[in-house]
């Protein structure tokens, strides 16, 4: 839950590491790829995952899309992963 996170200092910007997202068509394509049509989509946003490194003691804010189908919204990565695993079974 993301909720029960919160950053208590400042992020500081990595000036030298640039994050590239694909445009909205092409996550649509990505999509329909995995039987998700155009008209499912109720919402596409982009948005960022938290990752922790734990050794590290640091957080890392990675930008990525998300979409939402009917009241639930998940990672366009997640939803991808999960259609290959089920292809997979």
């Amino acid at each position: 839950d993301f909720s029960q996170y919160s950053l208590q200092v400042p992020l500081p910007a990595d000036n030298d590491s640039r994050a590239t997202l694909s445009d909205s068509a092409a996550v649509y394509k990505q999509l329909a790829d995995i039987g998700i049509s155009k008209k499912q989509v109720v919402d596409l946003a982009y948005g960022y995952r938290w990752v922790s490194d734990t050794t590290e003691n640091e957080v890392t804010l990675q930008p990525e899309w998300y979409f939402e189908v009917g009241d639930k919204w998940q990672a366009v990565k997640d939803a991808i992963a999960d259609a290959q695993q089920e292809g997979d079974d």
